[in-house]
């Protein structure tokens, strides 16, 4: 009986220093398996970032050529105001161009504005008439009737974003924008042209405008720009693969950048991450005086963190291809 006991005992002590064993080698590939997949998305794979210097109409159709393999559908081109006298530094020839890229698509806009105003329908149709843009594409307000709720994926400040009911009619979306800076989010690309007007930031914008506290100022603005960042990936998320994001480097001069040279280029990819991030890199190698309003730059690392995109990418210059 000793016998039995002792030899279950020692059975027992070397199955424990197998399984232990095996544990410490297998554990840790599950781990970051899990980690990978859930916590770190797309991290070790760099998206292309496709990049001319050419910001002619001929330079978009290059780099467009690149990402547009899953736009098809209804398609809807993005662009966001800045407020009812000036628009993004976005040439018609430009706007026009992407409309005719494809065929039957729609230029979208939203009500909500960056300084926290909800413009009406009547001034924005006035403003796109005004720069003639209704003569060459069809114009739908997404946001004209009423909003609805899309879920954010990983949102740590919202489960939930407000987007105009027209946003269901598409299948495909179309980002298109300047990359330059402003006093709210440091840098301004891809992901704030995505999220401005649906970012359910309204009354936060406001509060940021009436304080004073610079302290309490930085705060909101960090909060500001997380609750873009989490907007941005709901629309990502909705749209999937079926959404590009195209930025324009024509840096115009404000109170905070001096400009060596106003176009840099074109800059498209499926990732606004990495856009973004090489927009940033491109930028603050032309531009300089700016750090009065270069807060931000957290978006980018927070969008990493949040599965919108990587800050690691592959750039591709059109022209030497």
């Amino acid at each position: 009986m000793g016998k039995i006991s002792k030899i279950f005992s020692v059975s027992t002590t070397v199955l424990a220093v197998i399984g232990f064993i095996a544990t410490c080698l297998v554990a840790p590939k599950i781990f970051n398996a899990f980690i990978d997949r859930y916590e770190r998305p797309n991290v070790y794979k760099k998206p292309n970032v496709y990049f001319s210097q050419d910001m002619s109409p001929q330079g978009l159709v290059k780099v467009y050529s690149k990402v547009s393999k899953n736009i098809k559908g209804r398609v809807a081109i993005m662009l966001s105001f800045e407020n009812l006298t000036r628009l993004d530094p976005i040439s018609k020839d430009i706007i026009k161009t992407v409309s005719k890229l494809v065929p039957g698509s729609t230029l979208v806009v939203s009500k909500g504005s960056y300084s926290g105003i909800i413009y009406s329908n009547e001034d924005l149709l006035a403003l796109i008439k005004k720069n003639g843009w209704n003569k060459f594409s069809q114009i739908d307000i997404l946001d004209e009737t009423e909003t609805k709720k899309i879920l954010i994926k990983k949102g740590l400040y919202l489960k939930e974003v407000s987007v105009g009911s027209h946003l269901f009619n598409y299948d495909s979306m179309i980002v298109l924008g300047s990359f330059t800076v402003d006093p709210y989010v440091g840098y301004r690309g891809a992901i704030r042209n995505a999220a401005i007007g649906r970012a359910d930031g309204e009354e936060l914008l406001k509060r940021i405008n009436k304080t004073k506290d610079q302290q309490t100022k930085h705060i909101l603005r960090n909060e500001f720009i997380s609750k873009m960042v989490e907007s941005s990936k709901a629309l990502r998320d909705h749209f999937k693969s079926s959404i590009i994001y195209i930025n324009l480097l024509n840096v115009v001069p404000t109170s905070c950048i001096r400009v060596k040279s106003k176009n840099i280029g074109i800059l498209a990819s499926e990732d606004p991450v990495a856009l973004d991030f090489q927009s940033l890199t491109l930028f603050t190698k032309d531009a300089h005086n700016f750090n009065k309003c270069t807060i931000g730059t957290n978006q980018y690392f927070y969008g990493q963190s949040r599965g919108l995109g990587t800050i690691g990418y592959k750039r591709i210059s059109i022209e030497n291809k």
